[in-house]
């Protein structure tokens, strides 16, 4: 399997601020935008990223699906290389989280010891 490499989106205005210690979801040009953790570290963001359940295609975009500490993280990229990645919420007018992925992430939750704060965050951002 190719290696995953992340795209910091630096060029994205809206990941510049502010900077959070926890994931976070804040309003950015009228859109609600997952911020990682400031604390999050390159070697555990890339473990995470090579590591994540890849979702069923969708077109021309990949998207993949990991948990950490029980909150879900996405990534997308439009080449199958390179992702940008960011906390995950369900977002109205779209399709919950295929029942596959969900299964995958809970087992790693509880793999992982994170799977009451999985429940949580499923119970207040998904469906």
């Amino acid at each position: 399997m190719t290696r995953r490499t992340y795209d910091p989106g630096e060029r994205r205005s809206k990941h510049k601020t502010p900077l959070t210690e926890r994931p976070a979801f804040v309003v950015k040009q009228g859109a609600l935008v997952g911020l990682c953790p400031t604390g999050l570290p390159d070697d555990v963001r890339d473990e995470l990223l090579n590591a994540a359940v890849e979702a069923p295609a969708t077109g021309r975009r990949t998207i993949v699906y990991n948990v950490h500490q029980g909150v879900v993280y996405m990534a997308e990229s439009s080449n199958g290389r390179t992702f940008h990645g960011y906390p995950w919420r369900q977002r109205p007018g779209r399709p919950a989280l295929p029942q596959l992925i969900r299964d995958a992430l809970r087992q790693r939750a509880i793999a992982s010891g994170c799977e009451p704060e999985l429940n949580a965050l499923m119970k207040e951002f998904g469906r």
